[in-house]
Order: C-alpha cells, then structure tokens, then sequence
C-alpha cells in the first residue's frame, strides 16, 4: 500500500464523490482503521474537508510540493489554491494514464 501524504492527488474509489479527485489534507488513526482528510477547493472547500477511509482511495504519485509543506507546517492553503493545484495534479494524471495505455 501507498503512504499518503499531505497534498498528494487521490481519487475517490467510493460514495458519492467515486470518481472524484482529491489532495490529501490530513489524517486520522483510529481502532477502526485509518482515515484521510481531503478536499478539492470546488465541491469539498478547505474549512470542511471529506473524511475518507483510506481503503476508499486511489492513491496516484503525484504531490502538490508547495502545498504539502504548508501542509505539514500548519500555514493556511485558500480553496482557489487547492483547486488549481487539483486540475493541474489530475490533468498529468490523466495525461500519463492515456500514455500508459497506448504503450499496450
């Protein structure tokens, strides 16, 4: 299993938002299992993000470098951050997935 780290891009495997692309805002251990904090800026804003079971998630490698270390040291990330920081992480997602496949 992938770790998770702040500001890395996810996707929702599961609920309403399946389908859905995230970045990780933090996490939460509990005895029934581990939980992740993520939000996208449009539909889940930074002052209430989704709390997901981390076995609902799709982990990609891909980091939002700035706002992982904002993140982590606790500084503020704006809703417009965090969506352009989404569009841009899902967008070379996708980019590499469809160069992924055309190599079969």
């Amino acid at each position: 299993m992938v770790e998770l780290e702040p500001g890395q891009l996810v996707l929702s495997t599961a609920g309403r938002d399946q389908g859905r692309a995230f970045l990780v805002l933090g996490f939460e251990e509990t005895h029934h299992g581990t939980f992740v904090y993520v939000a996208d800026g449009k539909y889940r804003k930074v002052h209430r993000p989704k709390r997901k079971n981390i076995k609902h998630l799709k982990a990609t490698k891909l980091k939002e470098q700035e706002i992982s270390n904002r993140l982590k040291t606790g500084s503020a990330v704006s809703n417009a951050e965090l969506k352009k920081a989404v569009a841009g992480l899902l967008a070379i997602y996708q980019e590499n997935s469809e160069a992924g496949e055309g190599g079969r």
